[in-house]
């Protein structure tokens, strides 16, 4: 049964840092879209890796690869400062370049490389940057429903950094993604267990690029969905998707 389509993939090169859209991508099973989270900022002092949660102003950053990566690889990043400056993650100056921008004392690192390990629902693999799972997804609908219930609020995938953006029926209202928990989803190439609902935090009432500070939206959502939205996947079948393929429900 048809479900919606792939309306947008997307990738954060540096954990906290904004990311690009992508048209196409090789879903792998343990690493999601290749390269995501691939990179990270450590504290100096501790060796943490660090999010927005911590450090508000990672968000103020955007990150892009400088060569595509593939499978479990994390290529040199180029890193776009607020004030327009870009640094490469090979250049040495770039440490000690968001440590001033940010206010902190960080490293940018790379995912260190070692196979991930299993996942358990909800516990990220061994050996990523992922808040728990390798992979996310949410709906047109989902979002759709927020706007509604906050009209007057940026409701922006970038709010959300998922990977799959799934339209679905305009007229449809609530979450479907919840209803699929459990289920397998065709996407493309791929099949994909729908694992769980994603729980939500501050980072989505954080201010980034032209999104203002909306302390509303994760309100909202505490009182409509218990602070959940969107749902994990996990990849039982990897290939290629893309920008316009289909989903489909097993």
């Amino acid at each position: 049964m048809r479900v919606g389509r792939v309306a947008q993939l997307g990738r954060h090169p540096v954990k906290s840092m904004r990311g690009d859209r992508l048209h196409s991508a090789e879903l792998t099973g343990p690493w999601g879209l290749p390269g995501d989270r691939g990179w990270v900022a450590r504290g100096e002092d501790d060796g943490e890796p660090l999010s927005a949660n911590k450090l508000s102003g990672l968000l103020g950053f955007h990150a892009r690869y400088a060569e595509e990566p593939h499978s479990e690889s994390t290529p040199t990043v180029e890193v776009t400062f607020p004030d327009g400056r870009v640094l490469r993650s090979d250049d040495d100056r770039v440490h000690d370049a968001l440590s001033g921008a940010l206010g902190a004392r960080v490293r940018l690192c790379p995912r260190p490389p070692t196979p991930a390990g299993p996942d358990d629902d909800g516990a990220p693999p061994r050996g990523t940057y992922f808040d728990a799972m390798p992979l996310s997804l949410l709906t047109t609908t989902a979002m759709s429903t927020l706007q509604s219930a906050l009209p007057d609020s940026a409701i922006d995938p970038r709010r959300f950094r998922t990977n799959l953006i799934v339209s679905t029926c305009a007229d449809a209202t609530g979450h479907p993604e919840f209803d699929r928990v459990g289920s397998r989803l065709h996407i493309g190439e791929t099949t994909c267990e729908v694992v769980m609902r994603i729980p939500r935090c501050r980072m989505v009432t954080l201010p980034q690029a032209d999104l203002p500070h909306d302390r509303t939206i994760l309100r909202t959502s505490a009182r409509d969905t218990d602070a959940t939205l969107g749902v994990y996947l996990r990849a039982i079948t990897p290939g290629t998707i893309r920008e316009g393929d289909e989903v489909r429900l097993l």
